[in-house]
């Protein structure tokens, strides 16, 4: 994909928005909140979050998101000890 820009990639339909993230977007970490359980991958130089129904698997949305939310939703996640060992 020659072209990726992040407004480019948003306007995608989710079908194509999700194939692009499983083929080239490197798998980081996960969260769940509600009923959703949230991927964060770093396509390109992007943060993607790919927003799955835990009841079907379901994908029901796929955003680009800053650095700052990353931060704020994943980083107190992250346990140093574990990275460490």
């Amino acid at each position: 994909m020659n072209f990726f820009s992040k407004d480019k990639f948003q306007k995608l339909p989710l079908p194509m928005k999700f194939k692009i993230v499983e083929e080239t977007g490197r798998y980081l970490m996960f969260r769940k909140y509600l009923h959703y359980h949230i991927e964060l991958f770093m396509l390109h130089n992007l943060y993607v979050e790919v927003w799955r129904s835990m009841a079907t698997n379901q994908v029901y949305w796929i955003e680009c998101q800053t650095q700052a939310y990353v931060n704020e939703h994943y980083l107190n996640m992250i346990r140093l000890e574990e990275l460490m060992q």
